[in-house]
């Protein structure tokens, strides 16, 4: 067919990604997979029929690998052993919170998908705190971290208990513990958010 060879994957549930991993290599041998199932030299009739696709099981598949693309590129960045800190977290979270947005031309299967993956993380990890004792070592550990201190991800409330919740941790040290100047002079404001 004059085609470069990809072999198909299979999904490996021990294995972070494997799925879409499968179904994007898939989506790649479309051509090819149609080609050899409608093929009776190659493929039996009555197999094929089983394991063929629907154009609208192809669709499907088309739609979610947008999807799950930047949760495979979140999930290698977290495990990487380059990327070791705690405070890029949340703002992981937030990017793949803006990924679940519904579109209008969004399959069923995908708008599930995007739902169910939206309450998992809301409730897993709470962005948004209403009391000093939801502050998690996430937020602290984001807002500690120069890239993420302007804490565009989460409301200007949320960032306000950090600040104070941190504020108290630090004020609560022995005062033989040495600590930055400018860490006691925490900043409220949200100047670099946009």
């Amino acid at each position: 067919m004059g085609l470069p060879r990809k072999r198909l994957t299979l999904h490996c549930k021990t294995r972070w990604n494997s799925a879409f991993d499968m179904i994007e290599r898939l989506l790649e041998n479309r051509w090819t997979v149609s080609a050899v199932l409608s093929d009776p030299v190659i493929t039996k009739p009555s197999a094929a029929k089983e394991i063929e696709l629907t154009n609208e099981e192809w669709h499907s598949i088309n739609s979610i690998c947008p999807v799950l693309d930047p949760i495979k590129l979140t999930t290698v960045m977290l495990s990487a052993e380059e990327n070791v800190s705690i405070s890029i977290a949340l703002p992981a979270v937030a990017g793949l919170l803006q990924n679940t947005v519904i579109n209008e031309d969004d399959p069923d299967t995908v708008r599930a998908f995007k739902e169910e993956f939206h309450d998992q993380l809301t409730t897993r990890f709470k962005m948004d705190v209403r009391n000093r004792d939801c502050v998690t070592v996430l937020h602290k550990a984001a807002f500690l971290d120069p890239r993420f201190a302007h804490m565009c991800f989460v409301t200007g409330a949320t960032r306000v208990l950090v600040i104070d919740v941190l504020r108290q941790e630090l004020a609560s040290l022995p005062p033989t513990t040495a600590v930055a100047p400018d860490l006691l002079q925490l900043q409220s404001s949200s100047a670099h958010c946009k």
